[in-house]
């Protein structure tokens, strides 16, 4: 992977504009649009010198919160503190889906915070996360894993559909009964 690391001077927000992602935003595998904060094109133009962060790129926080990790689903944003992009080379052939649930696991999170430093807050340096390993199997086993998750993700929708149908319907009938 290449690393993509715009830490340290934070940008300035304003009302609109290019979409600002910070480790606010960054959840465990996805990313929480409630916060929203933007710069301007001019900003976000200058800020492309160490590279251009991309759909489907991996955003990993590397502090409060450290080790959440999403995959970027828009074309056109910019990172914010606390934010390392995990993007593809192209020499590389791993799937983003199998290393997104592989960051968040049990395993490699102990390791994360094995290596990390502070004592307030924990942290990663930029250079100690780029040497831990990823364990990457066959392509067709990643394929096979993602695809998986793909079916789980779409039944924990389905039934989170369901529940909220059901707290309707019973927040209905208890109008009906006591009111």
């Amino acid at each position: 992977y290449k690393f993509i690391d715009y830490r340290g001077k934070t940008p300035t927000k304003i009302t609109e504009g290019v979409p600002l992602i910070t480790a606010r935003n960054i959840r465990r595998g996805y990313i929480d649009y409630s916060v929203k904060e933007y710069i301007s094109e001019e900003e976000f133009a200058g800020r492309q010198s160490r590279g251009i962060a991309q759909r489907g790129d991996l955003l990993f926080t590397t502090e409060a919160p450290m080790g959440y990790v999403a995959i970027a689903d828009l074309e056109v944003f910019s990172t914010g503190q606390r934010l390392i992009t995990f993007q593809k080379k192209h020499t590389i052939d791993v799937n983003n889906t199998y290393v997104l649930h592989y960051l968040l696991s049990d395993e490699f999170q102990m390791e994360l915070n094995n290596q990390a430093t502070g004592a307030t807050v924990k942290g990663i340096k930029g250079s100690k996360l780029e040497q831990m390993l990823i364990d990457c199997p066959p392509m067709q086993l990643q394929k096979d894993f993602a695809s998986k998750i793909e079916v789980i993700e779409k039944q924990k929708e389905l039934i989170a559909h369901s529940i909220k149908e059901a707290e309707t319907l019973f927040n209905s009938r208890m109008d009906y009964y006591f009111n």
